[in-house]
């Protein structure tokens, strides 16, 4: 935050004070006086802070709009609002509202190789252009500037929306594309992340020019976001300079690979004679990092919504058996406005999409990991945030799992402390990858314990016999 000590409350001192910020932006994007703006902070991570100019007299704006707000709605609430009223709609606990879930993958031509997954995101912003339902898309590019590698930009051709696939596994904020639509007039859709869907939905409600202008909400299921660090770490991982990583690709795809095994691409020093490009693929590093939470922003271990609940439409991979083997990638899509469903059904008839409606079931299976996390889980780290004095934003624990195995809450209590200490040793090891592994060791091994532990005594069949015995005689100890 700013020097300046704030008069009032707003999401600087309510939010950002107590460490929930994730960086949205929408917040800088409605404010009335532009007091407040999007930078990252020490952590590699998007923040908001206080510009010079006051707040508006008697305005919360700010507070109304952030999802981890303390007077935050919760999706439950929301997602009545917005979808309760469409015919034939239904609702599962896990999901949200859902009027249609779809299985499968683009069949044009460059959708699904250049795509996360199926391809399906790409193809239904270009069909929502190509229809004129939608004059803009606002989507997350890969861009060359000195602080940041991947930014929300305005495409408005399907050569931009082509040029913006994959997803990315890197902080963006949203305020310059909210200022856009609020002083452009057209009609838009965007794509985001559950944390963001809600804040725009929250915007949505406050602000009448926006609702008037976001024509369509189209969300990615999440299990957790990362800093910048994360691309950085894996540019030290390929041999790279993470001081001076230039460009990042994530989600590239191995015919040689299952598509869960996807790679990441970074080019550091690109125009020097420094210039270092290398691959890196999650089994090779990342998918550990990931599994033991390193550069997650804290905002992440309280949020309970993986299937972007208020997204008009929810798309993930369908990490099922018969499809996660598949180097071409499958996606699941929960639908949850008529005329998307409208759009796939058409995309289905003429050959577009090589898609079959599923059961909600399907998406649910599909990610039992995010589940797992945000479900079951967060419980121990709202026990664990109570003991130490960190504030927690209104959750709906009715959606809660009943309880957390007593195992499972040293996994959780190890993950906190990576996902703490990560962010610190990054910086304090000045991005050297030795230096922050060997800072790092002794969490990471308790991690590992801890899931090893846990998974011998919950889950012995997956356990080779010798290792189960060595497990064993530890939890006895």
């Amino acid at each position: 935050m700013s020097d300046k000590t704030p008069s009032r409350a707003n999401v600087c001192t309510e939010v950002v004070a107590h460490d929930l910020c994730i960086g949205c932006g929408l917040c800088a994007g409605v404010c009335p006086n532009e007091h407040l703006r999007v930078a990252f902070n020490a952590f590699g991570e998007y923040v908001a802070f206080e510009n010079p100019n006051e707040c508006a007299a008697s305005c919360d704006l700010c507070l109304r709009v952030c999802p981890f707000s303390p007077t935050s709605k919760d999706e439950d609430v929301l997602g009545k609002k917005c979808f309760e009223d469409v015919p034939g709609m239904s609702h599962a606990s896990e999901t949200g509202y859902y009027l249609r879930t779809v299985l499968g993958y683009s069949a044009a031509d460059g959708h699904r190789a250049n795509g996360a997954s199926g391809g399906l995101l790409t193809w239904t912003l270009e069909t929502l252009l190509a229809r004129g339902l939608v004059d803009r898309v606002a989507c997350v590019s890969p861009v060359r500037e000195a602080d940041r590698a991947m930014k929300f930009t305005m495409c408005s051709t399907a050569e931009e929306v082509r040029a913006a696939s994959r997803s990315a596994y890197y902080p963006v904020e949203i305020s310059e594309m909210i200022r856009t639509m609020l002083s452009r007039p057209g009609r838009y859709v965007i794509t985001v992340l559950p944390c963001f869907a809600k804040a725009i939905r929250q915007a949505m409600e406050a602000v009448p020019r926006l609702r008037e202008r976001v024509a369509f909400v189209l969300g990615l299921a999440c299990g957790g976001g990362k800093s910048k660090f994360y691309a950085e770490y894996i540019c030290a991982m390929g041999g790279g300079d993470a001081h001076r990583l230039d460009r990042v690709t994530f989600r590239i795809k191995d015919p040689e690979r299952p598509a869960s095994d996807h790679g990441t691409r970074c080019v550091s020093a690109a125009g020097t004679p420094e210039e270092h490009a290398c691959t890196v693929f999650g089994s090779e590093g990342p998918s550990l990092a990931w599994t033991h939470l390193y550069f997650t922003p804290i905002a992440c271990s309280f949020c309970d919504d993986g299937f972007a609940e208020l997204a008009d439409g929810t798309f993930m991979d369908a990490w099922r058996p018969g499809f996660m083997e598949d180097p071409g990638g499958h996606s699941i899509v929960i639908l949850r406005n008529q005329t998307l469903s409208d759009l796939f059904r058409d995309g289905m008839a003429s050959g577009a999409l090589a898609m079959r409606d599923v059961d909600i079931a399907e998406a649910i299976a599909s990610q039992p990991s995010m589940l797992h996390f945000k479900r079951t889980l967060i419980r121990e780290r709202i026990r664990l945030a109570a003991e130490m004095g960190q504030r927690v934003p209104p959750k709906r624990p009715h959606r809660f799992a009943p309880r957390v195995r007593h195992l499972e809450k040293a996994v959780v209590r190890a993950r906190w402390d990576t996902c703490r200490q990560s962010r610190k040793q990054w910086v304090e090891a000045d991005k050297d990858l030795a230096r922050f592994r060997r800072a790092m060791a002794p969490c990471a091994a308790r991690v590992e314990r801890a899931m090893q532990i846990s998974k011998a005594v919950y889950q012995p069949q997956a356990i080779p016999g010798a290792l189960w015995r060595r497990l064993r005689n530890l939890v006895k100890r």
